[in-house]
């Protein structure tokens, strides 16, 4: 039996406003689409503001990974405090006070358009920005965004008292919105970021936004249909209706974690395959597109089929994942390392997602369920992001989500909304015990023969913890914890590591191989080296090698006598094994790990044995040396090697920041090698905008160089007169630096990443 609302009463009232004459349950013309349209809409511009914001931060606060992770903590907080005020709204107002309220949550962030950062608003100095960029974000786009998170429940919530034939069911229209986030994830970095500076952006956004609020008012207006109440979601008999029971706190906890585990995973997946899998650019967009599918597939007519047949394919997919997570099987096929990550991902999207979409509510509870499931994703998030890397010292809440939604895999049998197992499903304590006793079992026998963790350790240890688990199918615990092990076991460190360390900004490494030979590695990156066995130990090597184009500049500097050196990128220190007394070294540093392995002697010593006046300055380059009053013989930008560009050191402001910081002969010495991005076009625009001139050195090294450790690279050597630049002007590793009209320019306000990206 249905349970009216508050919103039905003033429906009967509501009823009269109708003037095309349509029988009740008779869809009026265009109402369904009306909605779909503006739930597309709404759902657009709440994903597409996100990174427009945070791009605008980037010269204010340079471009580490704290002030992404706080502007998303920001954005999931403030999409909770939406779903709230919706849920808030729909259980103590009538439906006409709703509209109006509503209404006027749309129009006060007017005020506020277009979006931009307040002015005479400057980050702290020292100590954390995280308040300061929260406290910008609340005044620059909090008031918009927070009415943008409260569109979808509203929307769904006036669709359900609505003359419209599917009003019953309206949970289609947030599948409907979950597309518009897609195609905001997908035009913003193509078309939006490419073509419109930030201004334009902004301009942009604002005139959408007055065209969601007309779309909305009309919604509104549309005629609701006798007496109509909010009920339960009617489905297919086959499929069987969601509970009619109302809500309590385990369920809710059930919908909490179901949200929460695809969430974490979704970050998870995404800092694997772009640390160690491949560093490719905008390679995140890959996961969370198919993030926003799984919702759109499981919101859509057929869930409990959909929720099946993912979790029937995650048990396969998931043991094949976990024996190239442990023994590297498979890693030199590229395509087949990320097809298996990505699906396996998408797979458990679709059945955590799934769960959420069988246990849907009653449309009385539709607000109450978004709350708790955006509270969820919330959790999720700020556990990986946030947490994780202060308490895990790898990438250990990868592996552990893997294990988490493996435990939501569906039994066989149909799926049964009024039976709902928990979260874990039936707990079986023997079968939990075997699984994991064959696990470690196997792990012991491989240990004491001596064998190393290679692609045959692994077959035997997931065969044996794969047949445990399919033994145990039906109990989604056990099978979670047979692989889950496996899984948390393959991010061990390997033979050679002599340290692992973690902050905000990634996971660094210190392995050393049998000839002595140290390496610094970041993600799946080498960003140094030292010989630490050889005869001169503090010798660079790598891209800083004597016989590379920096080797070059170095030996032309110090004949001019003592140097002023900036570095931005500090690395192992490398450089400073050029110093010698009299000379100052000035190193600008984003991740404070990098700086303790730097600089402690057991692991690397160019820093600490540098004659050379040494110091590390924490923090942004580009903001360290605008805040400096120093001047240089040479500056030298090594952050570009990546995929991660960081877009607001390659801008013209940012050349002209260089630019000052130049003795009048000085040079800007600039890295441009990298396996996806064509930087020299851009180099050569940003240095003719600038007034400088300059010579790009392409070193290959011979045999006998490479076996001393040197590497095959590429720079880009600038001066204010091409004089300065006349030693390099020799040889076969340079050629003159010809400025592309053509090229790409990049300025704060306008900066496309797919303009520099090789072969688009």
């Amino acid at each position: 039996m249905s349970v009216e609302s508050p919103i039905a009463t003033d429906a009967e009232r509501d009823a009269g406003e109708a003037s095309d004459g349509a029988a009740p349950g008779r869809t009026p013309p265009l109402t369904t689409s009306l909605f779909v349209v503006t739930s597309l809409l709404g759902s657009f511009l709440l994903f597409a503001v996100q990174p427009m914001v945070a791009k605008m931060l980037l010269p204010s606060l340079g471009g580490t990974s704290s002030v992404w992770n706080t502007a998303m903590v920001f954005f999931q907080v403030t999409l909770v405090c939406g779903y709230a005020l919706a849920h808030l709204g729909f259980r103590t107002m009538t439906l006409r006070t709703q509209r109006v309220v509503h209404a006027g949550l749309l129009a006060v962030p007017l005020v506020a358009l277009p979006v931009a950062l307040p002015g005479g608003w400057v980050p702290p100095t020292t100590g954390s920005p995280a308040g300061w960029t929260l406290a910008v974000l609340a005044v620059a786009v909090g008031a918009p965004f927070l009415a943008l998170a409260t569109c979808s429940p509203t929307l769904q919530q006036w669709f359900a008292t609505a003359r419209a034939t599917h009003r019953r069911d309206p949970y289609f229209l947030y599948a409907a919105g979950n597309v518009g986030s897609l195609a905001a994830l997908l035009a913003y970095p193509v078309v939006i970021e490419a073509n419109f500076s930030l201004a334009t952006q902004a301009r942009a956004f604002t005139i959408a936004y007055l065209a969601l609020i007309v779309l909305t008012f009309v919604c509104s207006r549309l005629p609701v249909a006798p007496h109509a109440t909010l009920t339960r979601s009617p489905m297919t008999s086959a499929e069987g209706p969601p509970s009619e029971v109302a809500p309590n706190w385990p369920r809710r906890i059930r919908w909490m974690w179901w949200a929460a585990v695809p969430s974490s995973l979704l970050l998870g997946v995404t800092r694997h395959i772009t640390t160690d899998v491949m560093s490719a650019p905008m390679l995140w967009v890959a996961p969370l597109s198919l993030y926003l599918v799984s919702y759109i597939a499981v919101f859509g007519p057929k869930p409990e089929r959909v929720t099946s047949m993912a979790g029937r394919a995650l048990r396969p997919a998931a043991v094949v994942l976990v024996a190239l997570l442990f023994g590297n099987i498979g890693s030199s096929s590229l395509t087949f390392t990320l097809t298996l990550h990505l699906g396996t991902f998408f797979l458990a999207a679709l059945v955590g997602h799934g769960r959420l979409a069988l246990d849907r509510p009653d449309s009385r509870h539709l607000t109450e369920f978004y709350l708790f499931m955006s509270i969820g994703g919330a959790i999720g998030g700020a556990i990986t992001t946030l947490l994780a890397p202060l308490v895990f010292p790898t990438v250990l809440e990868y592996p552990l989500a893997i294990g988490a939604v493996l435990t939501m895999i569906p039994a066989w049998r149909a799926y049964d909304p009024a039976r709902v197992e928990g979260l874990v499903g039936r707990f079986d304590r023997r079968a939990i015990l075997g699984a994991v006793g064959i696990t470690i079992a196997a792990l012991v026998a491989l240990n004491a023969v001596g064998t190393s963790k290679s692609e045959a350790d692994a077959l035997l240890v997931v065969a044996a913890a794969g047949a445990a688990a399919y033994l145990l199918a039906r109990t989604p615990t056990g099978f979670a914890l047979a692989l889950g092990t496996m899984a948390i076991v393959s991010v061990a460190p390997s033979p050679g590591t002599l340290t692992t360390q973690r902050s905000f900004f990634g996971v660094t490494s210190v392995a050393r191989d049998a000839d002595g030979v140290n390496y610094l590695i970041s993600g799946g990156t080498v960003h140094g080296q030292q010989a630490t066995e050889a005869t001169d130990p503090d010798r660079p090597l790598t891209y800083y090698h004597p016989d590379g184009p920096v080797g070059r500049l170095m030996s032309d500097a110090r004949m001019a006598g003592p140097t002023d050196v900036a570095v931005v990128g500090l690395g192992a220190g490398s450089l400073a094994g050029y110093g010698a007394s009299g000379d100052n070294f000035d190193f600008y540093e984003i991740d404070p790990t990098v700086i303790g392995i730097a600089t402690d002697s057991s692991y690397f010593t160019f820093v600490n044995d540098s004659p050379a006046d040494v110091e590390i300055i924490a923090g942004d380059g580009r903001l360290g040396l605008s805040r400096s009053e120093a001047r240089y013989d040479v500056v030298v930008l090594d952050a570009f090697s990546s995929d991660a560009i960081p877009l607001h050191l390659l801008t013209s402001e940012a050349f002209g920041t260089y630019e000052r910081r130049l003795h009048d002969h000085g040079v800007l010495a600039v890295h441009i090698s990298n396996r996806f991005f064509e930087l020299e076009p851009l180099i050569s625009r940003l240095a003719d905008e600038n007034g400088l001139v300059g010579v790009v050195g392409n070193h290959k090294p011979t045999e006998a160089q490479f076996d001393d450790g040197d590497l095959a690279q590429d720079w880009v050597f600038l001066a204010r007169d091409r004089a300065d630049l006349s030693s390099f002007s020799g040889g076969d590793d340079f050629h003159a630096l010809v400025t592309d009209d053509d090229g790409p320019l990049w300025t704060d306000d306008s900066s496309d990443l797919l303009s520099a990206l090789r072969g688009f």
